[in-house]
């Protein structure tokens, strides 16, 4: 890709005539591209990037500091890259088509506390961006496409203006919200019909929660919502519910068999009961492989065997996600095997999977770091390369672009045949994709690289290059 717009001469030729102050000539005008105010401040900005680089890896700063100083203008780089200059944002709901966005679903939610500028999202497939609920209208939220509120404007034109409440969906026929074919609202609530049941005659229909079913009480004139495990079919095949401490067994309801306890509808063997019988009520059956935890001020659990917490060959604890029991450990938890503790500023424990590092991140908290981007020293791991890097001992930062790829101005290590340095001495840039390497004026004067696109798709940055979206797309 490198130098397939332009050869060199013509470049020079057309920077003699700018410098004489002639009017360029058609075959000097580049082609299309980049010419907006916010397209021509990104390639000055990702110039001084590139710049500030050189000098730290020039300067004679020790290798920790040109190291430190790296990661905060590759940082600085990326985010102003995807238009997050300034404050770092958390990222938010995934761009499920990548940096290209069709428009309808492109989103700007409201502010909350991880972003308090608001957030430019992709909506889900399935979805589209309607007005925020309440207002401000410069404000979207993602709504199913069945639940949106269409309201005709001055044009005549249905326009979406809003998002039913959630389970609803919208009735252009009433303009209405209402409960989806095959349901009825009950409680404020959509309730599948197979799920409506009366229970008694002149009372409002109730619910049947989700693993029940409506079934008569035998001896009553009422219905109940019945968990599986104590339906029965009977020889008639008639179906009723079994009282509750029994179970169908033959179309029949019997109590459950000796060494088993009714717990949640189904008979469960005294072992795995929880808390044990000898305890109290059983309220859990513990699965295989998971162990009861029952102690005074708290609701018993099943916990998986190797998480559970033993004090005097007595289940006591369960350890958090990701943690094992550890008697040798001062909290009796750890880390498992082959793993390595990272604990954070705040206590919090996480374990690096093998093949990583805990190392000090950008701003100072540990993280895991993968083994080709941890930075070592003497005393041990002690930093973590920028993402799209690896460590090298070589380098005065320590860290550079991995075997086959080049260091661009917009701070990414661009695989070679993406590099794009039309002109001789100008930092490259990386053209990714079905995006081509040609060049442009910027506000300057100056003649520089870019990326455009074919036909009537547009560019977008993204952390490894641009991204050429659909003309119905736009960048997120």
């Amino acid at each position: 890709m490198v130098g397939e717009s332009e050869s060199t001469p013509n470049i020079i030729a057309r920077q003699n005539r700018w410098q004489r102050g002639l009017a360029p000539r058609a075959v000097d005008v580049p082609p299309a591209g980049p010419t907006t105010r916010v397209e021509r401040e990104e390639g000055h900005f990702m110039q001084s990037r590139f710049d500030e680089m050189t000098k730290v890896v020039a300067s004679g700063l020790s290798r920790r500091e040109a190291f430190r100083r790296l990661l905060g203008i590759a940082a600085g780089a990326l985010f102003a890259n995807l238009g997050l200059s300034g404050a770092a944002q958390a990222q938010g709901p995934a761009a499920t088509n990548g940096p290209c966005c069709p428009r309808l679903r492109a989103c700007f939610l409201p502010p909350d506390p991880n972003n308090p500028n608001g957030q430019k999202v992709c909506c889900p497939p399935g979805t589209i961006c309607v007005p925020a609920t309440p207002p401000p209208a410069q404000f979207g939220e993602c709504c199913p496409k069945a639940s949106v509120i269409f309201t005709t404007n001055a044009a005549g034109q249905n326009v979406p203006t809003g998002c039913c409440p959630t389970g609803l969906v919208y009735d252009p026929s009433s303009g209405q919200c209402v409960c989806p074919s095959g349901s009825t609202l009950i409680n404020g609530a959509c309730c599948p019909n197979g799920s409506v049941c009366l229970a008694v005659l002149g009372t409002p229909p109730i619910c049947c929660p989700t693993g029940t079913v409506c079934l008569p009480v035998p001896g009553t004139n009422t219905r109940t919502c019945c968990p599986q495990g104590q339906v029965c079919s009977g020889a008639a095949g008639n179906k009723i519910c079994c009282p509750a401490g029994t179970v169908c067994v033959h179309g029949s309801c019997q109590k459950c068999p000796t060494g088993t306890f009714f717990v949640n509808g189904a008979c469960c063997p005294a072992a795995n009961t929880c808390p044990p019988p000898t305890i109290g009520n059983p309220s859990l059956c513990c699965a295989s492989g998971t162990i009861c935890v029952s102690v005074a001020g708290a609701p018993p659990q099943c916990c998986p065997k190797a998480q559970t917490v033993f004090v005097n060959n007595t289940a006591v604890g369960c350890c958090p996600a990701g943690l094992v029991f550890d008697p040798s450990s001062p909290t009796l938890c750890s880390c498992p095997s082959g793993t390595t503790p990272c604990a954070s500023s705040t206590g919090q424990l996480t374990c690096c999977p093998a093949g990583s590092f805990c190392v000090p991140g950008t701003t100072g908290t540990l993280v895991c770091c993968p083994k080709a981007q941890t930075v070592f020293s003497s005393a041990g791991p002690v930093g973590c390369c920028p993402n799209g890097m690896v460590f090298n001992p070589n380098s005065p930062t320590l860290c550079g672009c991995p075997p086959g790829t080049t260091l661009t101005q917009n701070g990414i290590c661009c695989a070679k045949k993406d590099v794009c340095q039309p002109i001789p001495g100008v930092p490259p840039i990386c053209c990714s994709g079905n995006s081509k390497c040609t060049t442009v004026i910027n506000s300057a004067g100056q003649l520089v690289p870019t990326c455009v696109c074919p036909g009537n798709q547009h560019p977008c940055p993204t952390p490894s290059g641009v991204v050429c979206c659909h003309p119905k797309a736009v960048c997120v």
